[in-house]
């Protein structure tokens, strides 16, 4: 089950908070991580019918939205080949270069505001602050002050503890460091705060039991945990994928149908 988030030693407040509107449906969350634990090629072949959902917490998670513009400038490294004809076959070769480019982009990211919202030890673990998947759409946000105790009662409010020059100082460096490229020789970027929103996020976490071959020592703790509103995925605890994909691997050699249940492969092994 969720880790308790107990009360921190210096909680943020701020005076204006949003929160994005969900409907907390248990069924759906259930059915959603069904899905994820044994859909695809990195699950158990037998992951249909050894994953058991268990246990369904909904939480309110804190989360800064930040909008972040960058402009600069970078001189990067690149490569090229001469296409006109009349250049010899010698002299057609990888030529390269150095130019300059300007920079100029804008980024929306989703700073939890909770520092150690994550999985039980054992697991990767973020250090420090943690920017999410999770999209937070403005125009379906809406003050948290005039949400219904009704519907505030149906999650659980995790305390946050990372405040705004904390997160926006993250969001700032997160956006400078993506519009970098791999072939960035020099840069020199300047981000700019466009707006930021202290915003609740409905969260489902789900944890799930899985008793398979590809589970050999026992494990526990699978969990998967989903943004309500739109379904992303913020955090997942697996089976070992080497191991999954193993158990996969030794059905196929054995020529066992069950091995492609929950691949792309599934609908071609139906068609014999």
């Amino acid at each position: 089950m969720a880790p308790s988030f107990g009360p921190v030693a210096s909680p943020v407040s701020p005076p204006l908070q949003w929160v994005v509107p969900a409907r907390f449906d248990e069924a759906d969350a259930h059915a959603e991580v069904k899905e994820r634990a044994t859909r695809g090629a990195h699950r158990p072949a037998d992951a249909a019918t050894r994953v058991r959902t268990t246990h369904a917490e909904a939480l309110w998670v804190p989360f800064w939205r930040t909008e972040v513009e960058v402009d600069g400038w970078m001189l990067e490294h690149y490569e090229w080949e001469p296409s006109y004809p009349e250049v010899s076959e010698r002299d057609r070769r990888t030529h390269h270069g150095i130019r300059f480019d300007s920079v100029d982009s804008k980024r929306v990211l989703s700073v939890c505001a909770r520092r150690d919202f994550g999985l039980p030890s054992g697991t990767r673990r973020r250090s420090g602050l943690l920017g999410s998947p999770v999209k937070i759409p403005p125009s379906s946000a809406r003050p948290w002050a005039e949400l219904p105790a009704s519907e505030r009662s149906q999650a659980r409010p995790i305390e946050a503890d990372v405040d705004w020059p904390e997160a926006e100082a993250w969001a700032r460096d997160a956006a400078k460091r993506a519009s970098e490229r791999s072939s960035t020789i020099i840069s020199k970027t300047k981000a700019t705060t466009q707006a930021m929103q202290f915003v609740w996020v409905p969260v489902w976490w789900v944890d799930y039991e899985y008793d398979g071959v590809a589970n050999p020592n026992g494990d526990t703790g699978f969990a998967v945990v989903l943004a309500v509103h739109d379904g992303t995925p913020l955090l997942e605890k697996h089976p070992s994928k080497l191991r999954a994909m193993a158990s996969r691997a030794r059905g196929l050699i054995s020529l066992d149908r069950k091995a492609l249940t929950g691949t792309w492969l599934e609908k071609l092994g139906k068609r014999r």
